[in-house]
């Protein structure tokens, strides 16, 4: 399952602030087809480029079988500035999760439950 709540992502192209994704709540369950449809730059490929974390989004969330999206806000990454898994690591995980059979990615579900800190999400 898919599940998108709130995504905001903001464009600043030469001082205009653009809302190219405003706000966009949605689920998808699985073996269900979602269409996104809409004039050229209405924010269809910037809102599916946030979705593969090819794009950081500004606000909101991502959740794809429960795995939160791995990359937080640039004002909220680590102390150093730096972002927690580059754009190919958290892809190269994503493909790693969906390669595995059913009961490993309950398992790493499980191993993720229990090493979270207070204050983090985490799938249920």
């Amino acid at each position: 399952m898919i599940e998108v709540r709130e995504l905001v992502k903001v464009f600043d192209t030469r001082g205009q602030i653009v809302r190219a994704v405003d706000n966009v709540s949605t689920t998808v369950a699985k073996g269900e087809v979602l269409v996104v449809i809409g004039p050229s730059g209405s924010g269809k490929s910037t809102f599916l480029r946030c979705l593969n974390g090819l794009e950081e989004f500004d606000s909101g969330s991502v959740s794809i079988d429960g795995l939160a999206e791995a990359m937080e806000r640039k004002e909220q990454a680590g102390a150093n500035g730096g972002e927690m898994f580059s754009r190919k690591e958290t892809l190269d995980l994503i493909q790693a999760y969906y390669q595995l059979g059913e009961r490993p990615r309950r398992r790493l579900l499980d191993l993720a439950k229990s090493l979270h800190t207070e204050g983090d999400v985490v799938a249920s």
